[in-house]
């Protein structure tokens, strides 16, 4: 795993989406010049595109929010940054939740590829890497995760309490410069790479 990025599979999503939507544009282009002899018209494609629409689009927007917040929030406080403890579990929960609501999308989605089975396939795909993507990161990344936050619980570069802390709180929690830290007179073994801590503290 890269670490900018927990999800190791963020990329494979990414491209799953693409070509889910690329066979979705291409039914719908083929449906709409075809004569009526055709074997689907455009009302049985209308609900897959409004499910597609909803799933695809909270799916992006959640891989975002991910790598540009929530991510980078862990890399800082594997690396020692604990006031970033208090944020990192706010923002996991809200992780947890939005893998909840994704799935719940997903099923919705499901039910409407009973109307054109061709493009149950590469919709399929994009459903069970999304699955697979969440039980990963609620299971290891951000249970460890939170296990970490447990042991430096404290965000004092804002006065928010915990409970009403937001993405936004986050982002201006990592914009803000981390403290200068003295170098120390004498060498030292090499620091652990950041995945290295992450799992000998699972240990």
């Amino acid at each position: 795993m890269k670490p900018h990025d927990l999800g190791s599979d963020h990329a494979a999503l990414r491209d799953a989406l693409a070509r889910a939507e690329g066979a979705l544009l291409a039914m719908e282009t083929g449906v709409a010049a075809s004569d009526r002899s055709s074997r689907y018209t455009p009302r049985h494609l209308r609900p897959i595109r409004m499910a597609w629409n909803a799933f695809a689009e909270q799916l992006a927007d959640h891989l975002d929010a991910e790598e540009r917040m929530v991510h980078p929030a862990i890399r800082h406080l594997l690396g020692g940054r604990t006031q970033m403890a208090s944020a990192v579990s706010t923002c996991v929960a809200q992780m947890f939740q939005a893998h909840e609501q994704l799935d719940e999308l997903a099923h919705q989605l499901r039910l409407t590829l009973k109307y054109c089975p061709p493009l149950a396939s590469p919709i399929e795909r994009v459903i069970e890497r999304f699955q697979a993507h969440a039980q990963r990161e609620d299971t290891d990344h951000y249970a460890t995760a939170l296990q970490l936050a447990d042991q430096g619980f404290c965000l004092d570069d804002t006065p928010i309490p915990m409970r009403h802390r937001t993405i936004a709180d986050l982002d201006r929690a990592l914009r803000t410069p981390k403290p200068h830290v003295a170098r120390e007179t004498t060498p030292t073994s090499k620091r652990p790479s950041w995945i290295k801590q992450l799992l000998s503290r699972r240990s």
